[in-house]
C-alpha cells in the first residue's frame, strides 16, 4: 500500500485508475439490467480474451505456449460458450453433442476444484485450443492449403453462426479463432482473417444452403443479407497508412497490425468474390475500431456484366473514445485528409486484387469495384422523456459542465464531420422501401417503376455543445 501511493506520477496513476473503476460501477448494473431484458446475439473480438488475441503467428506461438496464456484464453472461451455461445447455437448443446460434452466437463472440473485434468484437457479439446507439441510445449500448427492453421480437436465448437427468417439472415463470422497464417513469411505477417476452410464451412455452406438465384423461391429485392465482420472489411485511408508504417518497422503490436481484410489481398478478394457470387445486396455490421461510419461498394463482373452492391456500417464504440477519434470526429478530418473514392480491380482464380492506378495491368481483370464514404447528416436534437444526466457519475457531471469554457472545441460547426462518429454511440439499423435518400417519405422510383429501399444507420449519441443533451445522426 505504501509503494502504490509514493510519489506525484504514481499518485496521479492511483487516481486515475481508480475514478474509472467508480465509473464502471456506478453503471454496471445499468449495463447489466439492460442486456438482461434485451435479446442478445453476439461474437467474440480480441478484448473478450485477450488483447491482440490471435493476431498472428507469433502471439499464438507466445501465448498459447505457456500454461498462464492457454489458461486466460481458456477460461475466456469457457465463460463465452457458457454465457453466450449457448444462446447463439443451441443445437451446439443438445443431448449427444459437443456442447453437452463441454458442459459435463465444466461441472466435472468444477467440482474436483480444477485439480481434474481429465475434465481440463476435455474443455481445451471443446474450446478449439490448439495441441500442444511434447517435446516445446508450443501449439501445433498445420497447412490448409497455403497458410498455417491452429490444430484443433473434430469435436471443438463453432463460434459462427446464422439466423434467418422468412425476410432475412444474419451471417456471423469468426475472424479470430480460424485465421491462417503464412508458411513462406515471419510469424508477424498479417494473416487471412479466414483460412480456406473457414471461408468453405462459414461463408461458402452458409449461402449456398439458401442460394436466392431461384427467385421464384425468394423475391431477392425483399430479402435482406446480413454479414457481421468483427474486423471492418474496408477502412480509413490514413489508419492504412499508419498501419503499414508501424508494419515496416517491424511493431505489429502496437497498432494492431493484421486485424484488417485489406493487408492481406487474397483474402478480401476471396470474401468479396464469395459474396457477391450468392448474393447481390448486402449490408456489412462491423465495430472494434473505436469509431463509426459507413462505406458504400459497387462491384461489377467484367464478364457477366453483373452489378452487386456492398454497404458496410460500422458501430464502435459504446465506450471506448479516445483522442484520436475525437479528432476523427470534427471538420478537421475532413479538411484535412478527406476520404476519397477508391477502385479496384480483380481475379477469381487464383483470387486476388489491386488498387487502380494509372500503371497497366498485365492481365484483364475479372471484376472492378468502387468504394465510397457516405455523409454523415447533421446531428437531430432527441427529446426524451427521462433526464440522462443521472447515466452520468456527479463527479463526470461536474467535469463536462466546467470545461464548457473549451467553446471553439465543443463548438457544433466544429464537431460535425461528415464522415465519422468518433465519441461514445449506440447505432440501430432501419429500413425503408418507401422513402427517398432524405427520408422525406417520398419513393425513390427507378427508371424501370421500382422502388429503391433506403438503409440508413441512426447513432446517438451525447452532444458536445451541450453535455447532457442526446442527438442523432445518421447514414444513408
Amino acid at each position: 500500500g505504501r509503494d502504490a501511493t509514493a510519489g506525484r506520477k504514481t499518485i496521479h496513476c492511483w487516481d486515475k485508475d481508480r475514478d474509472n473503476l467508480s465509473r464502471f460501477l456506478y453503471s454496471l448494473w445499468k449495463v447489466r439490467r439492460l442486456v438482461a431484458n434485451v435479446p442478445t446475439y453476439t461474437i467474440f473480438d480480441d478484448h473478450d480474451v485477450s488483447d491482440d488475441w490471435n493476431l498472428n503467428q507469433e502471439w499464438c506461438l507466445r501465448t498459447l505456449g505457456k500454461p498462464l496464456g492457454r489458461r486466460t484464453v481458456r477460461n475466456a472461451l469457457l465463460a463465452y460458450a457458457v454465457f453466450q455461445g449457448w444462446g447463439n447455437t443451441p443445437r451446439q448443446f443438445e443431448k449427444a453433442m459437443d456442447g453437452e460434452a463441454l458442459l459435463a466437463a465444466t461441472e466435472a472440473w468444477s467440482r474436483s476444484a480444477g485439480d481434474d485434468q481429465d475434465a481440463e484437457s476435455a474443455i481445451a479439446a471443446h474450446l478449439g485450443l490448439p495441441k500442444t507439441d511434447p517435446h516445446t510445449g508450443l501449439p501445433r500448427l498445420v497447412e490448409d492449403k497455403t497458410v498455417y492453421i491452429l490444430n484443433r480437436s473434430e469435436k471443438a465448437l463453432r463460434w459462427h453462426y446464422t439466423v434467418r427468417s422468412a425476410c432475412h439472415e444474419v451471417i456471423v463470422l469468426d475472424t479470430r479463432t480460424w485465421r491462417g497464417y503464412p508458411t513462406d513469411g515471419k510469424p508477424t505477417d498479417p494473416p487471412m482473417l479466414m483460412s480456406p476452410t473457414a471461408f468453405a464451412q462459414q461463408l461458402e455452406a452458409t449461402l449456398s444452403q439458401a442460394d436466392l438465384s431461384d427467385t421464384a423461391a425468394k423475391d431477392e429485392s425483399d430479402y435482406r443479407t446480413f454479414v457481421v465482420a468483427p474486423t471492418n472489411v474496408f477502412g480509413m485511408r490514413v489508419l492504412d497508412w499508419i498501419q503499414q508504417w508501424h508494419l515496416d518497422q517491424r511493431k505489429t503490436f502496437t497498432a494492431d497490425v493484421g486485424d484488417s481484410w485489406n493487408f492481406h489481398d487474397r483474402a478480401l478478394a476471396m470474401l468479396l468474390t464469395t459474396l457477391f457470387r450468392y448474393r447481390r445486396k448486402i449490408v456489412v455490421l462491423s465495430g472494434d475500431i473505436h469509431y463509426s461510419s459507413a462505406i458504400h461498394v459497387d462491384y461489377q463482373d467484367l464478364t457477366t456484366k453483373v452489378y452487386s452492391s456492398l454497404v458496410q456500417f460500422t458501430s464502435s464504440a459504446v465506450k471506448n473514445e479516445e483522442t484520436l477519434t475525437r479528432i476523427l470526429h470534427t471538420r478537421l478530418k475532413d479538411f484535412l485528409l478527406g476520404e476519397r473514392s477508391r477502385q479496384w480491380v480483380g481475379w477469381h482464380s487464383p483470387p486476388d486484387m489491386m488498387e487502380r492506378t494509372q500503371n497497366p495491368l498485365d492481365r484483364v481483370p475479372d471484376w472492378h469495384i468502387h468504394m465510397r464514404w457516405l455523409k454523415r447528416r447533421r446531428a437531430e436534437s432527441v427529446q426524451l422523456n427521462h433526464d440522462l444526466s443521472d447515466l452520468l457519475p456527479s463527479k463526470e457531471r461536474r467535469k463536462r459542465f466546467n470545461l464548457s469554457w473549451l467553446k471553439f472545441w465543443r463548438a457544433r460547426w466544429l464537431q460535425e464531420g461528415q464522415e465519422v462518429v468518433g465519441v461514445n454511440n449506440i447505432a440501430l439499423i432501419y429500413f425503408d422501401a418507401n422513402s427517398d435518400a432524405e427520408g422525406k417519405g417520398r419513393s425513390s422510383e427507378q427508371p424501370d417503376g421500382t422502388l429503391t429501399p433506403t438503409v440508413r444507420q441512426s447513432h446517438y449519441w451525447f452532444s458536445p455543445w451541450m453535455p447532457t443533451q442526446v442527438v442523432c445522426s445518421r447514414f444513408e
